[in-house]
């Protein structure tokens, strides 16, 4: 996104401050310069503490080691990653693996582009604020501005490469939100450059319709909710719990806590996560291995009450 956009803004910056070189040094340049190179070495400082290498991301890392499929859906699946957990096990061999190959075959690349481009659209536009921007898109493709052009090659091809990782996940799109922004206040504007006087009041109208949908949405919404099954001797007073009430409870009996999780490898929603500083948590996580290994948790954490909890759907 930077790229393009600076190649568009650049030139004009510079033929617009060619008499004055010194200035533009100093207000753009060394600006960019400066704060360029504490991204730098911030960024090399922290993949040396983590990887050994400041060169060395930690995601690249994680996808030579522990992933299967791989970051773009031209590359071979990795067979040598090593998957310790079940469910890692199973997200990565069996249903991430899955989708990999259907988006590598021309139909199921543009079915789950299709699917992904509906869901985008939805979250970024809304139905509602995408009208104006839909019934004057002719009007804007025909417009003769360089603009207008450059937004729209910046727009589809950002919109390309977020496509074309294996998981193509939501926030992969985030860099094309300002264009959205601008697209849908383009709409609004031609809207109301439309229809003149009237327009205010059915802008308002458009943003509130747009806002009790989201809410409606929201409610409405699916959730995902999977239950833990507390080992039997242990207390609690009712036989399932999510994640929430599970905390609920152990925050209520006061003290420090380790649970130790049985988890289902087809379940997708993760209970084993921690805060940054794992020891000083009220609560730790870790997932069950085997008996060794998990006495091992437990010997570690010997001043924690430990609970056990078989989790599925």
């Amino acid at each position: 996104m930077a790229i393009p956009v600076g190649c568009l803004v650049l030139p004009w910056k510079i033929k617009w401050e060619r008499t004055r070189n010194f200035h533009f040094v100093k207000k753009v340049i060394l600006p960019f310069v400066l704060i360029l190179s504490i991204i730098v070495i911030g960024v090399g400082s922290y993949n040396k503490a983590i990887t050994g290498k400041a060169s060395r991301f930690p995601y690249v890392l994680c996808l030579k080691n522990q992933m299967t499929i791989p970051l773009f859906i031209w590359e071979p699946l990795r067979p040598g990653a090593s998957l310790r957990f079940p469910a890692t096990s199973y997200f990565m061999r069996d249903d991430s693996a899955r989708y990999y190959l259907e988006k590598r075959t021309w139909k199921g690349f543009f079915t789950d582009e299709f699917k992904d481009i509906r869901r985008i659209f939805i979250f970024y536009f809304g139905y509602v604020l995408a009208a104006p921007v839909l019934f004057f898109l002719p009007g804007f493709l025909r417009n003769k501005q360089r603009a207008f052009k450059s937004f729209l090659v910046v727009l589809i091809l950002a919109c390309t490469c977020a496509a074309m990782p294996s998981m193509a996940l939501w926030h992969y799109f985030s860099p094309v939100t300002d264009l959205v922004v601008l697209l849908v206040v383009w709409g609004l504007r031609t809207l109301a450059c439309f229809l003149k006087h009237k327009a205010i009041k059915l802008v308002y109208v458009l943003i509130a319709i747009q806002v009790m949908s989201n809410m409606v949405i929201f409610v409405k919404s699916d959730r995902v909710e999977s239950y833990g099954t507390p080992a039997q001797g242990q207390g609690f007073a009712l036989e399932q719990y999510t994640r929430q009430q599970l905390i609920n409870v152990l925050m209520q009996k006061g003290g420090k806590h380790l649970v130790i999780v049985d988890r289902d490898p087809g379940l997708l929603c993760e209970w084993v996560y921690n805060g940054a500083d794992i020891d000083k948590q009220p609560i730790v996580w870790a997932r069950s291995i085997n008996h060794e290994e998990d006495a091992q948790v437990v010997a570690y954490f010997k001043d924690r009450r430990v609970w056990r909890i078989k989790v599925g759907h």
